[in-house]
């Protein structure tokens, strides 16, 4: 069988998220004895004409992919002959961002199965997380009304040249009607992307979903007939998770990162001054993936760089308690990393957290990621003693799937679709 599969990026362009899972089901495909090739976004910087005895095929970028890009014509698009000569007999497309049409028009015209991977929100959001564009970060509800992508997209897009001459009053209202021309040209882009993205399902032969909570959050959106599938992602675990050994000293709290709005760190920010407050000396943090810090941090917080792969398990060691308050994710890898080792997670209710956090047994889950929250939760295990040796023997018991068992399910699938092809 000849597997194409297809990514915005690939290693060592950018190491993270989807590139890091087309190089491991691409990987994991060639000692199957299958034929891979991986079609990415072009670097523009020099590229190997193999990794590992997997062809690599560079992309044209799409130009304004967030709205024109996306819902160009398929018939009027050029084709990718790079893809035709590689004959694939199915095509695994991982995400869809800042590629070109000519991509799926090439998929229709070779007639294979496609199958379709949904790790975010690229067809529904041009920013590919449904955060508002606003201090506090908040998440949008889907569906998401066109209007309000709009608003969003005219806050960080919007651009206007104007010489201000001429009485303010008559200036505001020009920049005003303006804004609204702006708002409105959006808006109408984003409504296009519906029907856009139901004519790409027409080739699609089934879209995939790395946990449940996420295809059920994008179920009301999708056209029933379209054939859908969980395939829980694995990630690699310890042969045993650690046994941790009787705390001493403060409470120590893991935050992984980034430190970003999305990961919640500002939640866990304000949270950590209250802790500081309510319990002195009883809670110490350590997050990873921090800028460098501006002036003196307060007794207890440390902010690290990010780290690389093969240290995770040296970060967790020291670790009581993982926070994860994520506004958004779609998976959330560090849940499961830390669970993996014996360590409980406070985790939010964000796609993937309820998944494997089951509250109160490996974890305490705080609903929408907010300060009180957080305090609470940390704050029930620093007054009850038993609570924390309760969650980590949760954490320690939690089964965690492993990138062998998930790309095991994924070769039955291509070989289901495929019947014939060894």
């Amino acid at each position: 069988m000849r597997i194409l599969y297809v990514v915005h990026s690939y290693p060592p362009f950018e190491v993270s998220g989807t590139p890091l899972i087309a190089r491991q089901y691409a990987r994991q495909a060639r000692e199957a004895g299958l034929s891979v090739a991986v079609a990415f976004g072009d670097p523009g910087r020099p590229l190997a004409a193999q990794d590992d005895g997997i062809k690599l095929i560079p992309l044209p970028l799409a130009a304004n992919w967030p709205v024109a890009a996306y819902t160009a014509s398929l018939d009027a698009a050029p084709r990718l002959e790079a893809l035709r000569a590689f004959r694939p007999d199915l095509i695994h497309i991982l995400d869809w961002v800042n590629l070109p049409a000519g991509l799926l028009a090439t998929a229709r015209d070779l007639g294979v199965p496609v199958l379709r991977h949904v790790w975010n929100l690229e067809d529904f959001c041009p920013f590919n997380e449904p955060l508002l564009f606003d201090p506090a970060g908040r998440p949008c509800r889907l569906p998401v009304a066109a209007e309000q992508c709009g608003e969003c997209l005219a806050r960080r897009y919007g651009r206007v040249q104007l010489t201000l001459d001429g009485p303010i009053d008559q200036l505001i209202e020009r920049l005003q009607a303006m804004r609204g021309q702006i708002r409105a040209d959006f808006a109408r882009a984003i409504a296009a992307r519906a029907p856009a993205f139901a004519e790409h399902c027409r080739i699609y032969r089934r879209l995939l979903f790395p946990c449940a909570s996420f295809e059920r959050s994008l179920a009301p959106l999708l056209d029933p007939v379209l054939p859908r599938r969980v395939i829980e992602h694995g990630i690699d675990v310890p042969v045993a998770p650690a046994v941790a050994s009787p705390r001493q000293g403060p409470l120590r709290g893991l935050f992984l990162g980034p430190c970003t709005t999305r990961k919640g760190w500002g939640v866990v920010e304000q949270a950590f001054a209250r802790l500081a407050e309510l319990y002195p000396g009883r809670f110490s943090l350590t997050a990873y993936g921090a800028p460098e810090p501006a002036g003196p941090l307060p007794p207890g917080l440390t902010l690290r760089p990010a780290f690389a792969p093969d240290r995770l398990d040296a970060v967790l060691a020291e670790a009581d308690l993982g926070l994860v308050p994520s506004p958004f994710e779609t998976f959330s890898r560090a849940c499961r990393e830390m669970l993996a080792r014996g360590v409980p997670v406070v985790g939010s209710d964000a796609f993937g957290i309820p998944d494997i956090v089951r509250d109160g047994d490996n974890g305490l889950l705080i609903g929408e990621p907010t300060v009180e929250g957080l305090v609470a939760a940390v704050g029930r295990v620093l007054e009850q003693p038993d609570l924390l040796e309760r969650l980590r023997a949760g954490a320690r018991a939690t089964r965690v799937r492993t990138p062998a068992e998930e790309f095991a399910e994924l070769l039955a699938l291509y070989r289901e679709t495929c019947p014939g092809r060894a």
